[in-house]
């Protein structure tokens, strides 16, 4: 495929250069110098560092180390990335490397931001390189492959392997996976969870059974509050959807507080304030004062699908997906609730991931399932 895109760019060597000269004007338009544009991203990349969420500084880095990657293996001059070398950067992507539409499309919205963070124009906004997109996009299609589910029945499998299994590192797992759960986490916002950010409480109200059902397996914690209900919550401080931190509360069901409480009782955790809940664990078995990585929490969810009884892949937002659709079969609770309850800006996101229960509930399922019409009549 290497072979093919450069075969493409000496084909179309006259007509990638016609491109490069009616947008010559374009390319530069401040007519800023190397050092000039240089020092206009050293700064942007300053107050970006400051202003952005982790997640997308380091998807930002990342993608620009890739597109510089390509540009060295195609010899072009990264920055500015003129308009014919635009197209051969798309076709390589999609030809060569075979990456997803979806990634492309990432890409392409670093790359531009680079290029305006530098004074210079958005290459991928070109009309052209919009076409070249709009043509990847019929080949390679846009769908997104969605987060694997846990829902309540695999969460509580791992629960109970996890507490069976009786680590530290296993325990602290099960608590970070009911918690992802329970307040339909981001993996992000797991890292930043202070003791202070938990509030537990006691209902009041709660029947004998009620209290029973939240216990822990194997007689785990069972000092903890052994004759009442407890709940909980979560107060995000800061998530993707709230990068000014006002902060939201989110629930916490009891066997989360409960899994809190024991894994505090067995990591030795003082609950002070600030201080932070779900720590890194060394292979040693030492409890670190710092707090997971995101990619710990990754590796924590991949880590406890083994225990789910099923071939899945569970990742960091695999908490988040299952609570939600959770919700929508067990619940019937409509995207307006969802879009709520998970801090989405609009409905897309619960949309997508309850597709599959919500065509039970459209006229035409309904109607194929009435007795009315049925073959056996």
């Amino acid at each position: 495929m290497m072979d093919e895109v450069m075969d493409f760019a000496a084909n179309q060597i006259g007509r990638l250069e016609t491109l490069d000269k009616v947008y010559q004007k374009t390319v530069n338009p401040y007519g800023l110098t190397v050092d000039e544009s240089r020092d206009k991203l050293a700064l942007w990349r300053d107050l970006y560092s400051e202003n952005a969420s982790p997640n997308s500084l380091r998807s930002f880095e990342s993608d620009i180390k890739q597109f510089n990657k390509i540009a060295e293996i195609l010899s072009i001059t990264a920055l500015p990335l003129s308009p014919g070398n635009t197209i051969l950067v798309l076709s390589y992507m999609a030809e060569v490397q075979k990456k997803k539409y979806s990634t492309i499309q990432r890409m392409c919205s670093s790359i531009n931001k680079l290029h305006h963070a530098a004074g210079f124009y958005k290459p991928m906004a070109l009309s052209e390189a919009q076409m070249k997109l709009s043509g990847i996009r019929r080949q390679l299609g846009s769908r997104q492959k969605q987060a694997e589910a846990m829902s309540v029945n695999h969460l509580n499998k791992i629960i109970r392997e996890c507490l069976k299994d009786g680590s530290i590192r296993s325990i602290r797992d099960a608590c970070v996976a009911s918690f992802l759960y329970d307040s339909w986490l981001r993996r992000i916002d797991i890292c930043g969870i202070t003791f202070d950010d938990i509030y537990v409480d006691i209902d009041e109200e709660a029947t004998q059974e009620e209290i029973e059902s939240q216990k822990l397996p194997f007689g785990l914690g069972g000092h903890l509050f052994p004759d009442a209900a407890i709940r909980g919550a979560l107060l995000i401080k800061k998530s993707k959807t709230d990068q000014d931190g006002k902060g939201e509360y989110s629930f916490l069901s009891g066997t989360s507080i409960r899994l809190y409480l024991h894994m505090c009782e067995r990591l030795g955790l003082k609950q002070n304030d600030q201080e932070y809940v779900f720590r890194s664990i060394s292979t040693g078995g030492v409890v670190a004062d710092d707090p997971m990585s995101d990619n710990a929490v990754y590796r924590t969810m991949l880590r406890v699908s083994k225990y789910a009884g099923e071939n899945v892949r569970f990742t960091g937002h695999s908490g988040r997906v299952g609570g939600c659709v959770d919700a929508a079969k067990y619940m019937n609770c409509n995207l307006a609730d969802l879009q709520n309850m998970g801090r989405w800006k609009s409905p897309a996101m619960p949309a997508h991931y309850t597709r599959k229960i919500t065509v039970f509930e459209r006229d035409h399922a309904r109607f194929r399932n009435s007795q009315k019409f049925s073959i056996n009549k």
